[in-house]
């Protein structure tokens, strides 16, 4: 795509301001509030929630229990807190860093990202990484469970690598690269964290056969495997001891009300922002955007030009692209309605269980999408000028 001509000094100036303006709309949510994001001891005192994090049993709460992946917080949204604690710095304004530092590393690995594809322009790319770091999911789930949009936060970084490694470079190098940032995802919700590896799988799988992607296939699996090490062995101890509580919680029914086409391509597919507490939503932010007219709007907007972006012959990587949105759609709409809704179903209650929030994939469509929407509005004023153009000059 033919950029702009932009001088860099213009481009870094205006990418700077869009960090400056997530880290502000971070700092404004009701300013020197706590919230009970995720784990309110973890806000509270950091230092002994991770020390007890690293034991399987936990005599502090319920009468004693085994831990539900609270290791997964061992790195890196734990250190984080901790960092903040010791510095006695105020609980509130370290929260609204940590979702600060979520926001402004969505946004730049989706800028790097489309930089690297050479999708859109200069100016499309920032508008588009704002979209991204911006998506229904992040905003639904900042204040309340915001360690769930992290590994979405990480997934262009850890495709990224893989990008330049099919093109150049030392194989090995980029593969060990993007494992090395898959380590830094988490792990407290094992679904979460596969998931941010669906785009680059998918990756890898659109790439031409040859010696250079069998290389960097082979090291980033290897990779992959290493960095899992440190979250995996603990999930299989959760796994022998833990009462089977994914019986008794919600069922894919439940999870699947919601995943419309529509929906999914909107980015509307949590059940929670759906469902009410005591009355009122449990995700006031996740209920607006599925439900408020404007916003309905504005994100099926953004899921259009999305498309469109990808469907025009301009588009680079559009075999990429069209396989992610294919992807995501089907994991997370098939089991919404049609024939395959049932057996979809089954799957997800019975082998599949752990799979069965399938808004989890939510990485692999909307990277695509976003990339689209830079192409999109790159090409957008070219097809209008076409289409203008044909129209008879008495009917102008």
């Amino acid at each position: 795509m033919t950029t702009e001509p932009q001088p860099p000094v213009v481009r870094r100036t205006w990418r700077f301001a869009a960090g400056v303006a997530l880290v502000a709309l971070a700092f404004v949510q009701d300013p020197g509030r706590v919230v009970a994001d995720t784990k309110l001891d973890l806000v509270v005192d950091p230092a002994r929630f991770l020390g007890r994090s690293l034991l399987a049993w936990d005599p502090h709460a319920g009468f004693g229990q085994l831990q539900n992946q609270a290791y997964g917080y061992l790195f890196p949204m734990g250190p984080f807190y901790l960092l903040g604690h010791a510095a006695e710095v105020p609980e509130w304004v370290v929260q609204r860093a940590w979702w600060a530092l979520l926001l402004v590393v969505a946004y730049a690995g989706l800028l790097a990202l489309a930089d690297e594809l050479g999708i859109g322009t200069p100016t499309t790319r920032l508008v588009a990484a704002v979209a991204f770091a911006l998506s229904p999911r992040v905003l639904s789930t900042l204040g309340p469970l915001s360690i769930e949009s992290w590994p979405f936060a990480l997934s262009p970084w850890i495709l990224l690598p893989l990008v330049r490694g099919s093109a150049r470079g030392d194989p090995r190098r980029h593969a060990l690269t993007s494992a090395l940032l898959f380590a830094c995802v988490g792990a407290v919700n094992a679904a979460a964290t596969i998931g941010a590896l669906f785009p680059a799988v998918l990756w890898l799988a659109s790439r031409r056969r040859g010696p250079r992607r069998r290389q960097l296939t082979q090291w980033w699996v290897a990779g992959v495997a290493l960095a899992s090490t440190w979250w995996v062995l603990p999930l299989l101890v959760l796994a022998r001891y833990a009462y089977p509580f994914l019986d008794y919680i919600e069922s894919a029914r439940t999870t699947t009300s919601v995943t419309s086409v529509p929906n999914v391509l909107r980015g509307v597919s949590d059940w929670v922002a759906f469902s009410p507490s005591l009355g009122e939503p449990s995700w006031p932010a996740g209920w607006a955007l599925a439900t408020h007219h404007s916003l309905l709007l504005a994100t099926a907007a953004v899921a259009g030009l999305g498309l469109l972006g990808t469907a025009v012959r301009s588009c680079p990587e559009r075999r990429f692209l069209a396989w992610s949105l294919a992807t995501g759609v089907v994991i997370m709409a098939a089991g919404h309605d049609g024939p395959l809704a049932g057996p979809v179903r089954s799957l997800l209650d019975g082998p599949l269980v752990a799979f069965r929030n399938v808004h989890k994939a939510e990485p692999v469509l909307r990277i695509a999408v976003a990339l689209g929407l830079a192409q999109a509005l790159a090409v957008l004023p070219i097809l209008v000028r076409a289409g203008w153009s044909r129209v008879p000059s008495a009917c102008r």
